[in-house]
């Protein structure tokens, strides 16, 4: 329980902030990527990407800066959090179910989860991979 920073006022306005940035990148996304093929390519390229920033903020916050009060929060919950969408990902599979494409949306469903674990263990890897050779 020692990691997980005391929830205060500062701490919530960093998540907010954050958030918000998240949410505007977001959108702006998704403004300009369309499904193509019936993919919903602008929440998947969000949560894959967002996948990948996790990872490199989670190194960063707990291994290279681990001192950092609003680094976790703002960049993590914050950013991450805002611009990720497990909501409209659940909600673009179900529409695929609904149209009867039902290979589209296991497909569509399997492969973002995969890619969302793939993309933080590479986030991760990456992140470390880099600092070790920084520091060598």
């Amino acid at each position: 329980m020692n990691d997980i920073p005391r929830v205060t006022w500062p701490i919530l306005g960093a998540v907010s902030a954050g958030g918000a940035l998240g949410s505007l990148l977001r959108w702006g996304l998704s403004s300009g990527v369309s499904a193509y093929g019936g993919w919903p390519w602008a929440t998947f390229l969000a949560n894959v990407t967002g996948a990948v920033a996790l990872g490199v903020v989670l190194v960063i916050a707990l291994e290279v800066r681990p001192g950092s009060r609003f680094l976790r929060p703002f960049w993590g919950a914050g950013v991450c959090g805002g611009y990720t969408t497990f909501s409209a990902f659940a909600l673009e599979v179900h529409h695929l179910l609904a149209d009867g494409r039902m290979v589209l949306a296991i497909a569509y469903a399997v492969t973002s989860v995969l890619a969302g674990v793939l993309g933080i263990t590479g986030g991760i890897a990456t992140t470390r991979a880099l600092r070790a050779r920084k520091d060598s």
